[in-house]
């Protein structure tokens, strides 16, 4: 007999399905606030097909296609290495130019100074190019043709 009057005096024991309902309904609402509040948006990289988060997206402010960190690296660091200096979007259909300081903050510091690099003789025009005749160096000059200035 006590047990049953323990029961039916507990005030959190639905009184009725409505009421019953109403809860259920409530903790439902609950816990989906709570999960649209803690989950971060993810996109989808365009190279690999892999949702990352916003952070590890590099987004090109010339055009609207987004990559992950790691598949742009990897694009331009192959771009250098082929000695293309005009990187563009590895988008296909896009013809947008990335560029080098937009990319300074998360390239590696040899991608990044091989490119600009790069870039430098490639803004020189090709009969003043020469490299240094030395077996040991490689390093870049600008033939002159005698004049001083």
């Amino acid at each position: 007999m006590a047990l049953i009057s323990v029961i039916s005096d507990n005030e959190s024991y639905p009184h009725s399905d409505e009421t019953y309902a109403e809860e259920l309904q409530f903790q439902e609402v609950m816990m989906h606030v709570s999960s649209t509040t803690t989950t971060t948006p993810t996109l989808n990289c365009m190279i690999c097909m892999v949702d990352k988060s916003l952070e590890e997206m590099f987004d090109n402010e010339i055009c609207d296609h987004l990559f992950c960190f790691d598949c742009i690296i990897q694009h331009i660091d192959s771009k250098v290495q082929e000695n293309i200096s005009s990187i563009r979007c590895p988008n296909p259909e896009c013809h947008a130019v990335l560029m080098s300081e937009a990319c300074k903050e998360f390239l590696p510091s040899e991608v990044f100074e091989r490119w600009n690099k790069a870039l430098c003789e490639t803004a020189i025009i090709g009969e003043r190019r020469m490299y240094c005749p030395y077996r040991d160096c490689n390093a870049f000059m600008v033939y002159d043709s005698g004049r001083r200035s």
